[in-house]
Parts: structure tokens; sequence; C-alpha cells
């Protein structure tokens, strides 16, 4: 057997053995631990530790896995009472079982992800025995640091938080202060913090800073609408679960308190009638969001269980919805319209908030040209952002793409994709770019709009990136940086109001993505592929 045979029996094989186990383990458990005991393990994760940290990452996902198992195994779904003992038992079960049953289902497609760049090694260690070595890919920034914790922009991120709180502090004075009863305000949206809500939401689609729409929606604002009327009742839910944890003992009591109901016909009728837009406006968001077991809990936060839909807070107060809902797009195969020049759109103009003041530059941005290769060929594209450094005669070309692909879930990337990305990128455009600015005049063509700009420069150096909306990568001279981690390096070399692209530039240049192959005991389980035998270290793999 060769390499990619041994690999894809070995995948079988896995796979085979989690959807068994995971086959017993359904059966062996109520219906409570397929949505509403997982839903409530990340709720409560949620309220003691940072949403986005590994820990309710891991909760989330299980609780996708669970699901989709429940209903790939065609498991009727219904609503049962919440109950706490039961809670606890799968709890228990979540860390002895879901969570290796999990990481087993992870592996098992780490090694099917037979790509050029991450693949799995093995190594011969005799006749028919091959040792088993899986990948360890590293950066020297977190592209979550730039996105989650807004590095790129400290000022814009604090005013966010700002707002957020500010909003907190309304529904808190609502309830705590004013005395409003918490089932009033849920049966009576308060109109106020409705629209607080929507500016929120909103908030986070106008990073579009573009018209987006599609089948499911035809303005930011008509989806901001839908989400904020979730939104409101979730803040609502939140604020009462933390009255409630003042009153119990039991920290797991509040279990049951996280999960929230609604009847999807009143649901969508009090939407109607509060975002004033058409039912089958809200008829299509609502639908949209729908889980339906094949998908991440982010994307699609709402299940839909008999007449109600089910749902927890955090997953409507910490999702990012500006990439969300294009994740969620691809996922479902949804056509977004006016989607390309959003992501040049957006990009074009954090560059230029970036730059705002700097005095040393000319830029460029969309610029269209043709020209004829060496060979006569025509070639025609377009750049999408260009910066011109005068003090250091250097010039950065940006090339902007938003791939949907790069994501398996929330904890892990398809390597061999972005790597796919990077490569096509400078395959498919940079080595354009490349040939037609070899000419001067065609430098001139490319900043002739720019008043700042000056011929009769000397020749500069060029310098050429990828930037992506979430991804980065670096292979040799080639580099992708993700949109928030460009505009990072931009206010990082900007002083007195000058940026200098050579230093910049070093740095990017600098860095290298790692892939390490890394043992970390000799102790191996001994696994037969047909003929073969492949050994898998014990800590990659919950094997008995």
């Amino acid at each position: 057997m060769n390499e990619y045979e041994i690999l894809g029996g070995l995948h079988k094989i896995i796979d085979d053995d989690t959807n068994l186990k995971m086959k017993e383990w359904l059966d062996s458990h109520n219906v409570n631990n397929y949505l509403l005991y997982p839903l409530a393990a990340v709720e409560l994760g949620a309220i003691k530790e940072a949403p986005e940290n590994n820990e309710n990452l891991l909760r989330r996902c299980v609780a996708s896995f669970v699901y989709a198992k429940a209903k790939e195994n065609e498991k009727s779904i219904f609503i049962k009472k919440f109950n706490t003992p039961g809670f606890k038992k799968y709890l228990k079960s979540y860390e002895s079982e879901l969570i290796p049953l999990y990481q087993n289902f992870r592996f098992s497609r780490e090694i099917n992800d037979i790509n050029p760049f991450s693949k799995p090694r093995l190594v011969q260690e005799g006749d028919h025995k091959y040792k088993l070595t899986t990948s360890l890919v590293s950066d020297h920034y977190r592209e979550e640091d730039f996105y989650f914790y807004g590095e790129d922009d400290r000022k814009n991120a604090e005013k966010e938080q700002e707002q957020t709180f500010d909003l907190h502090v309304r529904f808190w004075n609502k309830i705590v202060l004013e005395q409003k009863k918490y089932e009033e305000l849920r049966k009576y949206p308060d109109m106020e913090l409705y629209n607080c809500c929507i500016e929120i939401i909103e908030k986070d689609l106008n990073k579009w800073e573009a018209r987006v729409r599609s089948n499911v929606f035809d303005s930011p604002n008509h989806l901001a609408k839908v989400i904020a009327y979730f939104y409101y009742h979730a803040m609502l839910k939140s604020i009462s679960i933390r009255i409630d944890m003042d009153f119990e003992e039991d920290f797991f009591e509040i279990g049951k308190e996280c999960i929230m109901y609604f009847d999807k016909k009143d649901c969508i009728d009090d939407i109607v009638k509060i975002s004033r837009l058409p039912e089958h406006k809200v008829v299509n968001v609502v639908n949209y969001l729908i889980n339906d077991g094949k998908m991440n809990l982010l994307e699609f936060p709402l299940f839909e269980v008999e007449d109600s839909l089910v749902t927890i807070p955090s997953l409507i107060l910490v999702n990012d919805w500006q990439f969300t809902i294009i994740n969620g797009h691809y996922l479902k195969n949804i056509i977004i319209s006016n989607r390309e020049k959003t992501i040049s759109t957006v990009t074009e103009e954090r560059i230029e908030k970036a730059l705002l003041g700097v005095t040393n530059v000319a830029v460029a941005k969309t610029v269209p040209y043709s020209f004829k290769d060496e060979l006569g060929n025509e070639l025609n594209s377009d750049i999408d952002y260009a910066i011109y450094d005068f003090t250091h005669n250097k010039i950065l070309i940006i090339e902007a793409k938003w791939i949907d692909k790069h994501y398996k879930d929330e904890i892990d990337k398809i390597y061999g994709k972005i790597f796919q990305t990077l490569n096509s990128i400078y395959t498919k455009q940079i080595d354009k770019h490349k040939k037609f600015l070899q000419k001067q005049e065609n430098i001139d063509f490319l900043f002739s709009n720019d008043k700042n700009y000056k011929k009769g420069l000397p020749t500069p150096e060029i310098y050429y990136l990828a930037v992506d909306k979430r991804n980065q990568m670096h292979i040799g001279e080639r580099h992708m940086v993700s949109e928030y981690m460009l505009i990072y390096f931009i206010h990082k070399y900007v002083s007195d109001n000058q940026i200098d692209l050579e230093s910049m530039w070093k740095e990017i240049n600098g860095l290298q993505t790692k892939v390490e192959y890394i043992a970390v005991s000799n102790d191996y389980y001994e696994i037969s592929v047909g003929d073969e035998v492949v050994l898998v270290e014990q800590d990659d793999l919950y094997w008995r």
C-alpha cells in the first residue's frame, strides 16, 4: 500500500470506530443529551471564562458534533424537561467520553487532509510497519489576537467595548433599577433597547462597508433587525441568569435557566411587529439561522425542535456576525451579491483610515490594467491597493481575498486550503502584477490619480503581499496576512506622519509559518491497516 492508501485506510478505521461509539453513546442517553445539555454546558462555560478561550471553543465544537451525530443517526429530538442530575451526568460524560470521541474525529480528519504543506508524516520502521507523526503548524503572531482583542486598532476596539458595556448597563438598569419585570420585557419588547441592539449588530455588519445582499437578506439593516430580536432576548436572559446565580447555591442548577425557547410562529410574528419587516423577509432570515446538524454553532445558532426555536445567550451575544454570516452562506451554498466588492472596499477603507495624515505616500486602489507579455499574449488584471513610500522608495502591492473554505470549525484550520490560496494568489494575480510593473511607465500609470505622486523617482523596490480576511501563511518569499494584521503593521510603522515600508516589510518578510513533527512519548497504539501496521502515538488518539 502507498502512503495515501495507508492514511486513507487509517482514517476510515478511526471514523468507523468513532461513529460506532457515538451511536452507542446516543443509544444509551436520552434526548436532552443531544442538544439541551450540550448547549447548557456551552453557556455555563461562557459565564465562567472568556467565550473565545480554548475550553469554550471545544465545548461549542463538541455540542455541534453531538447534535450532528444525533441527526445523522436519525434520533428523534424533542423538548423534554431539563433535569439537573441528568445534566451533571452529561458533564461527566463530556469529559470522559465525548471529548475523547471528538478528538478522535479531529485526528481522523487531520490525517485525511493529505496536502503537500502539513500532511502527516509516515516513516517506515520495518517490514509493513510505519510510524505516524502529525504536524504542528505555528506562526509568530496569532490571528485571533487581532480580531478578538482589537490589536489592529486599540482605540476602535475600546470604543466598541464601551458601546457593548453601555448596552449591558441599559438592560441592567431597566431590570434592576427601574424594576421592569423580566416577563413583561420578554413579552413586550422595549423599543429603545431593541433599537440599541440593532446598532450593536449593525456595528458588526457595517464592517462590510458595502450593501451586501443575498437570497436571505436584501441589506445589512434587514439582517440586523432580525438578529437584534434574538440579541435583545439574549441580553434579558443573560442578566436573568446572573441574578439567579446570586440565589442558587449549586452552580449547575443554573443550567436549566440557560436555555432560551421561542415558539417559532409567535417569534416570527413578534419580529414582524417590532421590526416592521414583511413576514417573508423575517422568515428567510430565521430559517437561514437554523442549524440543520451539519453546521457550526456560531454560524447557525438556532435549533428547530418541534414547533420551537432553541438557543442560548452566548451564541448570539459573542457572535462575530461580519464573519459568521459570510461563512454561513458558504456552508449553505448561498451566493452573496456584492461580495468581491465588499472585500476590496473594506480593505481600502481600513487602509485609508490607517494612512490618514501620512504625508510621504501616494496610493492607488482598484486599478485595472492590460498589457502584452514577452510572448505577445494580452494579460489583464487589477491591482487592489498600492502604497508608494517616497522616503524609502518602496512600493507595497496588496492583493485582497476572502476565502471561506479555510476552516473546518472554530478550532481547526484547513492548512492545505490556506496553502492553496497563498500559491493561487501569487501564481494567478501577483505574477501578473510583477510583469506589469517591470516598466516604469506602468508604475506611473498605477499612481497617476494621486496628486502626491511625482514622476522621475529612481526605480523603486516593490513588495507583494496577499491579504485574507482572517488567515495568514508565510512560505519562503510568499506572504499572506489577515486584514487585521495588515492594519496593525501599518499603525506600527507610522511615526511622525511618515510610514516606513522598508522596516514594515522587513518584519513581514521575516515571518515564516513553521511545520513541526514532534513526538512527545514513545507509547504507541498498533493499528492494522490491511497488511500494514501503523504506530499511532497514544497522546494523539484515544483507543481501546
